[in-house]
């Protein structure tokens, strides 16, 4: 975490992800740590540079298309997000992280 550049950066957006443990099968890549102790070092690393910190409310962040808005849970099919009604397709996650940069 400490090489994630925050220069020129006022706020950092993360999901609020209240209840997950260590050990979720959420997908998480480091499943042995926790969401919150993930967030706080994040939080510790933004306050040395000055960032405020944002928790945003997932619901629905990767089932609306980032383009459109239009909300489908049937667009995402595993890791690939297809909207149905202006037809952008777009990695899942990637699709998510612009719907939560957005709010």
């Amino acid at each position: 975490m400490k090489r994630i550049a925050l220069t020129g950066y006022g706020v950092l957006k993360l999901e609020n992800l209240t209840g997950m443990k260590a050990g979720s099968q959420r997908g998480n890549l480091y499943y042995h740590w926790s969401y919150d102790y993930i967030q706080k070092r994040i939080r510790l690393h933004a306050e040395r540079h000055d960032v405020r910190v944002a928790l945003i409310n997932p619901a629905y962040t990767s089932q609306t298309c980032s383009r459109c808005g239009v909300r489908d849970k049937k667009s995402r099919i595993g890791e690939i997000f297809t909207c149905r009604s202006c037809g952008v397709v777009i990695d899942a996650d990637l699709n998510g992280a612009v719907n939560i940069s957005h709010r």
